[in-house]
């Protein structure tokens, strides 16, 4: 067999091997818990499942492709958090693939590689840094990145008006998981009107052409999402949940140049690599044409690598999940600096470009594989008692049997408002949400709860008796500390309704803990369980 299809071979199984590993922690086996953001999606999901309608039956702010990707996980795996973990192994493979092949014609095959596997590791460490990863937004957002850069139109493309459709319909499904995941929408209209404003008279039209297709492909998924929703009257609560809740989240915190600083920590090399390669091809624009031949796909790399960074960190809080769709920008930025300097150094000094290249990949890995050694060797550290120590399919987590005895206040199958956001409760101990705010989150929000809404959640409330279980600590105080809740009027109804009709009854402590090279993943240390007097 030829030398090329060994190559081919060695590329494929070792980006299925980063994105194996790399995907690792956020599997069951060694999550058996899903953490807060997956839960509610997989709660959603679920819902979907049974008929029911995000925004209608369920309150949450993003957006509503997320939800149904979830559904299509659970499924194929006849419900359980398995099949989501499948889904997101097989976009994160799928956004690798295409971003190989899309770099393999700008900077050749191995620079590609490269390239690959170092945001790969990037996104691997982001992974295991951050405690409870897995089932992210960001995550089924970079096969449609992955999809626009592949299908972005070189300068002489014949069917350049086609690829724009399409670049357009990733784009709108990338606005679909989340509004804000949207950077290379932005640039490439940007560039688009920047080349009308320069060109001739002939290129403006052209440009228009391009835009006018590129609007058309981005409105089709939103168009069909808005009319799904406004037929299953869904369409206001959508705007509400979606677009006015994350308008009034937007620049609430306060963490932008922490949050970036902190990139450089978590995402290692790439970073340093591609932020210097920014600035020098920036500087060296002029002198890349005979290096690239076609520029466009230089422009839109140069433009939508500081758009994304903006976008991601519009809210001013510096999650670390907020990375991830920064990595295939990140990425190609690295490989075309790589492109241009192994052709404008000496002859002579190329062949030290190999040493070079896995200096840089020994670099990205060596933090990643220090948490690999963690997770492989014992997924869950135990504690004392061995809680976390096995996982297996006849019975519970161990993680879990700790949790058990809330079973006696609350059956399967009987509404139980888990306080704060812990909705991933409700998914795996099959425990419903008494109402479609399944989280108070939207009563924290100033000037977001209208009445209405606040009459709802507390109508829902009486009606059902929920049991209510207060997790501490959390990010909400607890329910008994009225004192701080005064700095939330929104939910102040509900805090008296609970201290006059309802009483606690017991507290379940709760002590299991995943470690990981210092960091931390606690289950919440006590339970505080609230029924109906």
């Amino acid at each position: 067999m030829s030398k090329n299809f060994w190559n081919s071979i060695f590329v494929v199984l070792s980006l299925l091997a980063i994105v194996f590993s790399a995907l690792f922690a956020a599997s069951p086996a060694a999550q058996p818990i899903p953490h807060r953001d997956s839960g509610v999606f997989l709660y959603i999901a679920a819902g979907i499942l049974d008929g029911k309608l995000p925004y209608l039956d369920f309150w949450d702010h993003k957006g509503p492709l997320i939800y149904y990707i979830n559904a299509i996980g659970l499924s194929i795996a006849s419900q359980s958090y398995w099949g989501v973990w499948m889904v997101e192994f097989v976009s994160l493979a799928l956004s690798a693939a295409l971003f190989f092949l899309t770099m393999r014609r700008f900077a050749g095959g191995t620079i590609a590689w490269v390239g690959a596997s170092m945001w790969l590791l990037a996104f691997g460490h982001v992974f295991t840094t951050q405690f409870g990863a897995g089932n992210h937004v960001e995550e089924y957002a970079l096969p449609f990145y992955a999809a626009q850069l592949y299908l972005y139109p070189t300068e002489k493309d014949e069917r350049s008006n086609l690829r724009f459709l399409w670049v357009g319909i990733f784009a709108g499904l990338a606005v679909l998981l989340r509004p804000n995941l949207s950077s290379l929408l932005a640039a490439i209209i940007l560039i688009a009107l920047w080349s009308m404003f320069r060109g001739t008279k002939q290129g403006r039209h052209s440009h228009l052409y391009s835009l006018l297709f590129l609007t058309l492909g981005a409105g089709t998924p939103l168009l069909i999402a808005a009319g799904y929703f406004w037929r299953n009257h869904a369409l206001r609560d959508l705007f509400s949940d979606v677009f006015l809740y994350n308008f009034l989240y937007a620049g609430r915190g306060n963490l932008y140049g922490e949050a970036f600083l902190n990139s450089f920590r978590v995402m290692g090399a790439l970073n340093y690599l591609a932020f210097l390669a920014w600035i020098a091809l920036i500087v060296s624009f002029n002198k890349l044409p005979k290096h690239f031949g076609d520029m466009g796909f230089v422009k839109l790399i140069l433009v939508a690598a500081p758009l994304e960074i903006a976008f991601s960190l519009v809210s001013g809080f510096g999650y670390l999940h907020y990375f991830i769709t920064w990595l295939p920008l990140l990425g190609g930025l690295a490989c075309l600096f790589i492109r241009f300097i192994s052709q404008i150094v000496p002859v002579e000094t190329r062949r030290y470009f190999p040493t070079l290249l896995a200096a840089f990949l020994a670099i990205q890995a060596a933090p990643f594989a220090g948490d690999l050694r963690v997770y492989f060797q014992n997924p869950a550290k135990d504690n004392e008692n061995g809680a976390n120590s096995h996982i297996s399919d006849e019975s519970p987590p161990p993680a879990l049997t700790e949790i058990q005895p809330l079973y006696e206040f609350a059956p399967k199958g009987s509404p139980v408002l888990f306080w704060g956001n812990e909705v991933q409760f409700n998914f795996i101990m099959d425990l419903p949400s008494p109402s479609r705010y399944v989280y108070i989150y939207p009563f924290l929000m100033p000037d977001y709860a209208a009445p209405e809404m606040q009459r709802e959640f507390l109508d829902a409330i009486a009606q059902s008796q929920p049991v209510i279980v207060d997790i501490q600590p959390s990010l909400t105080p607890p329910i008994q500390s009225l004192k701080q809740w005064r700095q939330y009027p929104k939910a102040m109804p509900l805090i008296r309704y609970i201290a006059e009709n309802y009483s606690r009854v017991a507290e379940i402590p709760v002590n299991s803990y995943y470690l990981a090279e210092g960091r931390e993943w606690a289950l919440p240390q006590k339970w505080i369980v609230w029924v109906r007097d």
